[in-house]
């Protein structure tokens, strides 16, 4: 038969104080619920775990039997309460994480060895994907994201934005020529994300400053990644639209060179995602921090983390 937890709770509290008023204080409860509590233990075990006297009580033989299992349980519990307690406090445990593949590998994969010898009691499970992610029927802790959540029920603190710029190879430029203008690009091989479709052709709304211009290029390849526009943008297939923070790297190097410099398009917006903002564990609060703290170092990238 399953035990009344309450019951054992309070069966416990009146030995390790001695007398049923000492229970009812430290419980907080009234007096005759904790002698009801006990009552009903007792009735239900079909045996008397208690003598009672006017100030003081003591086990019974079958009562010192029953309190030495209960109090293995009393202090599971009280340890169990303890090890939550940590968890709420100290960045431990395994956190989940999704993140898409260009994202993850242009950007989180460098910095993961820094953050997990700065936590060691976290163990990180980072699973690069592009497709939609359900949170919570997934198990996962947090996604990070580049562009609009689709999913109002999670939230999303904003981490920033990117410089959507034209980046070609050295090589391309030498073969092709470098437009000096933005009309020029529709006589260009051209590599561009799939979400500049519109209306069955695709659309480059290029600015500089205050001036504007729309472009229809005919893309020599269309993607739905970031990143494979990068890698063919590397290979010399012709002028990606490209996030500037994905191509920190490859700038540096000198593999890849701005084209047209001073146009660009919608900056894109990337964020931390999540289910709640309530009761948010350390080690999503210590993880979403750190990638603040690194892309603050970032060229290409702008905004707050507000």
């Amino acid at each position: 038969m399953s035990s009344d937890l309450n019951q054992l709770l309070v069966f416990a509290k009146v030995v390790e104080q001695g007398s049923f008023i000492g229970a009812a204080r430290a419980l907080a409860l009234p007096k005759t619920t904790i002698s009801r509590k006990v009552q009903e233990l007792e009735e239900r075990l079909g045996t008397r775990l208690l003598q009672r006297t006017t100030r003081r009580v003591s086990l019974t033989e079958a009562g010192a039997i029953y309190y030495e299992y209960c109090g293995r349980i009393v202090q599971e519990l009280e340890d169990a309460d303890k090890a939550v307690g940590r968890v709420q406090e100290e960045p431990r445990g395994v956190l989940r994480v999704s993140a898409s593949f260009s994202f993850g590998m242009s950007t989180l994969v460098p910095i993961v060895p820094e953050f997990m010898a700065r936590y060691p009691d976290i163990q990180l499970s980072l699973e690069l994907r592009n497709d939609v992610v359900d949170l919570v029927a997934e198990g996962f802790d947090l996604a990070i994201l580049i562009g609009p959540v689709s999913d109002s029920s999670n939230v999303m603190r904003r981490l920033g934005e990117s410089r959507m710029r034209l980046f070609a190879t050295p090589e391309y430029l030498r073969q092709y020529g470098s437009p000096a203008t933005p009309d020029e690009l529709t006589r260009l091989p051209t590599l561009t994300h799939m979400r500049f479709k519109q209306h069955g052709r695709f659309l480059w709304p290029l600015r500089n400053g205050s001036e504007a211009r729309d472009i229809y290029p005919t893309p020599r390849l269309v993607a739905n990644d970031p990143g494979v526009l990068r890698f063919a943008t590397l290979a010399g297939l012709g002028i990606g639209l490209l996030p500037e923070l994905l191509t920190r790297h490859e700038i540096d190097s000198g593999r890849l060179v701005p084209v047209l410099p001073d146009w660009e398009a919608p900056r894109v917006e990337f964020g931390a995602v999540y289910p709640s903002r309530r009761g948010l564990p350390p080690k999503v609060r210590v993880f979403i921090d750190f990638i603040v703290e690194r892309l603050a170092l970032f060229p290409g990238r702008s905004g707050d983390a507000a």
